[in-house]
């Protein structure tokens, strides 16, 4: 198909669908790109060398021969620019520095403060502190923050019009962290973004459909749909947490009775462990939070480094499957059933039962090629498979049953980081919307020769 049009505008989409092959195909010859791009030899080894040029793309090397010369094979440079990443959660605020390869560095983990204005100020100070190590440590350029957050977000503006398990209303996220730190800034849904994660670097690469779920202390759900995220009319797509799957049931964060969040989520699991598991802590006795909190401050929100998982004050025994002071986590509940307690093994059928109930109905609504489960309660890895599928293929409906797949997420721990950083990347390899610089297609930023900033659109 021949596009018509603005020349320029036409070079950029051009541009992107090259970027977008190299980052889905590396390595990939010239030869490659022009032939699934539709593209002649000409104004790819153009385009390339400009890409080049401006460090986006880098030689590989040679490629295997197939017939003549060895081809030249390209690649994506995850060195031409770095993403300041942040997973904004209920318990835990983590922030790190993310290359166009996904790869994660100088991460920090802090506590979240259950005061909202605290912990607000606290995802900013903690933004704030990784871009000025990136500076310290002569890192790339940081094209943009990516902010994955949980609750209702507006992406267009970074507002989040509301986050009930942090206390959030009408709070401008993208804003406050933009004028701290003068990075663009871009916000969404922590569950879209990691399903924008899985769809460019993790389960979900090469998908056109497909249904992410985080099952962790609430239940999210990200729909990505012809190879595009699906948000909604009013970015509210994908709350399965709050879908009904029983008549009753204790009372949900969002006031209702039924969701399946209350009967299944992490935190779910925590209160019936709490009621059931005789050396537990009675109901009531603790917030619950799934996974293990860091260490660090809960009202300074001081940063740790490491995993979320690691050095912290209520790390369970390995041997016991217990946490200090009889605290239980759903990641301990899941640990305690593998390990042959009955009780245990009990509360993990039920939420498993439920859990069945609610993807079920949304795999046969939607027929997805595939269903990517993560959160913490996934992992346990192999156990959690094997007793969640007997559950939920009796409850899809025959088409569906033979064709949709279940698969873990691949970077289950850092997901949401990951996620978060591709809300900035994905607007290097993603669709071409505007020009940047103005209508007359000027680079953005100052002097003649463009920088990979310039490349990333709709700011």
């Amino acid at each position: 198909m021949v596009l018509k049009g603005d020349s320029l505008l036409i070079k950029r989409i051009n541009q992107m669908a090259i970027l977008r092959f190299v980052q889905q195909n590396e390595p990939c010859s010239r030869y490659d790109i022009a032939r699934a791009c539709g593209l002649s030899n000409s104004t790819v080894s153009t385009l390339i060398s400009e890409l080049m040029e401006i460090g986006i793309i880098k030689n590989l090397g040679e490629g295997p021969s197939i017939g003549g010369r060895r081809p030249v094979v390209l690649g994506i440079n995850e060195e031409a620019g770095h993403v300041i990443a942040v997973d904004v959660g209920s318990t835990t605020i983590t922030c790190g520095r993310v290359d166009l390869h996904a790869k994660i560095h100088d991460k920090l983990t802090i506590r979240a403060s259950r005061d909202p204005a605290q912990s607000l100020a606290a995802t900013v100070q903690l933004v704030k502190t990784v871009s000025e190590q990136a500076v310290a440590q002569d890192s790339p350029p940081i094209l943009g923050v990516g902010v994955a957050t949980a609750g209702y977000v507006r992406p267009a503006t970074g507002i989040v019009v509301s986050a009930s398990n942090l206390g959030w209303r009408d709070v401008d996220l993208g804003q406050e962290i933009q004028a701290a730190t003068g990075l663009p800034t871009l916000v969404g849904n922590n569950a879209n973004a990691a399903a924008l994660g899985e769809l460019y670097y993790g389960a979900g690469a090469g998908i056109a459909n497909f249904i992410y779920v985080a099952i962790g202390n609430g239940i999210g759900t990200g729909l990505v749909l012809d190879g595009q995220l699906y948000r909604g009319a009013r970015n509210g797509a994908g709350e399965l947490g709050h879908t009904a799957v029983a008549a009753t049931g204790p009372t949900c964060s969002c006031g209702r009775t039924g969701c399946l969040e209350s009967l299944a989520s992490g935190s779910a699991i925590e209160l019936m462990a709490r009621t059931e598991l005789p050396d537990s802590e009675p109901p009531g006795a603790v917030s619950p939070t799934t996974g293990s909190p860091t260490t660090g401050s809960p009202t300074t929100g001081s940063p740790t480094t490491g995993s979320p998982a690691t050095g912290s004050p209520a790390t369970a025994s390995p041997a016991t499957g217990r946490a200090p002071k009889g605290r239980i986590t759903a990641e301990m509940v899941f640990r305690r059933a593998q390990d042959g307690d009955a009780a245990a093994a009990a509360i993990v059928d039920t939420a498993l039962n439920y859990l069945a109930i609610g993807i079920g109905n949304m795999v046969n609504l939607i027929n997805p090629d595939q269903v990517i489960l993560g959160g913490g309660i996934t992992r346990s890895g192999d156990f959690f498979m094997e007793h969640f599928l007997p559950k939920i293929r009796p409850r899809l409906v025959p088409e569906q049953n033979g064709h949709v797949q279940f698969a873990l997420s691949e970077s289950n721990e850092d997901s949401g980081l990951r996620g978060a950083a591709t809300l900035v990347i994905q607007q290097l390899f993603g669709a071409v919307h505007s020009i940047p610089g103005g209508r007359d297609g000027r680079a953005a930023t100052s002097g003649a020769k463009p920088t990979v900033r310039d490349l990333i659109l709709r700011y």
